[in-house]
C-alpha cells in the first residue's frame, strides 16, 4: 500500500502474523510535518516493512537507503529478547523509553507495552533516521550515529515526547 504526502510517500508492507508496525503512516508524516521544512524535505519515503529474518536475527530495527527511513515490524509479543546480557549502554538507550527488563538465566527481555513501542518508533527510531539523511558526510560510522541520536533525542525533546532521562546506573 503507498499514500504521499508533500512529496514523501509511505509505502506499507504486510508485517507477518508474528508481527506488527507499531504506528501508521499518517503518524510518521505529522511527525515529520513537525520539523522544520529543511529536515523534512530531504526524506523520500517512509516504509514501514515486514522485518527481515536477517534484521531480526542482528536485532536491526530500522535503517535509512537513499533518503528513504525504513521501519522495520515489531514482534506482536512486544517483546525485545537478548541472548546475551545487554550493556549498561543497551540498557540506558532502551529504559528512557521502556524499563521493564525481565533478567534471564542468560541474556534479558525487555517487555512493552503498545503505546510505549509506538512512541519509541515514532519519536525516537524514525527521528534517529530522519537524522540519518540530514547528517553532514561523515567518514567515521560512530560520528553518523552520534548525530542521527542526537538529532532524535532533541527533537523529540523539542516536542515535548521524550521521557524523563534515565538513571546512570540502571
Amino acid at each position: 500500500m503507498e499514500s504521499r504526502h508533500q512529496g514523501c510517500r509511505v509505502f506499507v508492507e504486510n508485517p507477518s502474523g508474528d508481527f506488527y508496525h507499531p504506528g501508521r503512516g499518517h503518524e510518521f508524516l505529522s511527525v515529520l510535518e513537525r520539523l522544520p521544512t529543511e529536515f523534512r524535505q530531504p526524506v523520500r519515503a517512509i516504509i514501514l516493512r515486514r522485518t527481515p529474518k536477517l534484521d531480526f536475527k542482528l536485532g536491526i530495527e530500522a535503517r535509512m537507503r537513499f533518503r528513504c527511513v525504513i521501519l522495520n515490524s515489531f514482534p506482536r509479543s512486544n517483546e525485545m529478547v537478548w541472548k546475551a546480557s545487554p550493556t549498561q549502554s543497551v540498557r540506558r538507550h532502551y529504559t528512557r523509553w521502556c524499563s521493564r527488563w525481565i533478567e534471564k538465566e542468560v541474556g534479558a527481555t525487555l517487555q512493552w507495552t503498545s503505546e510505549e513501542i509506538r512512541r519509541y518508533y515514532l519519536f525516537h527510531l524514525f527521528l534517529h533516521e530522519v537524522g540519518h539523511v540530514n547528517q553532514p558526510l561523515f567518514h567515521d560510522s560512530g560520528r553518523r550515529e552520534g548525530f542521527a541520536e542526537n538529532f532524535a533525542l532533541e527533537w523529540a525533546a523539542n516536542f515535548a515526547e521524550l521521557p524523563m532521562p534515565c538513571e546512570a546506573g540502571d
